[in-house]
């Protein structure tokens, strides 16, 4: 939800999923979805290295193709240096 709304609202969406995502994964570090929304949040504010951090954590949560597909986008763009 924040981050499909951020996408046409504005970064203020972003901050704001970012916290609650953060607090999501105060409560509970194994929450894998967690994890990858703020790795996609970090692809989008300019913080490839985050991003790719978060996406690994997800997948070794929850080792699926869909975090796969994430760990290898946001290395990418780590590798890039910008957001795609």
């Amino acid at each position: 939800l924040f981050i499909k709304k951020s996408k046409s609202d504005g970064p203020i969406w972003l901050d704001a999923a970012e916290q609650t995502y953060k607090r999501i994964l105060s409560a509970n570090p194994e929450d894998h979805e967690a994890h990858a929304r703020l790795a996609t949040i970090y692809i989008l504010t300019d913080r490839p290295q985050l991003a790719v951090l978060r996406a690994k954590m997800a997948f070794e949560i929850e080792p699926t193709g869909t975090y796969a597909a994430l760990v290898r986008q946001a290395e990418a763009v780590a590798a890039r240096g910008k957001t795609p």
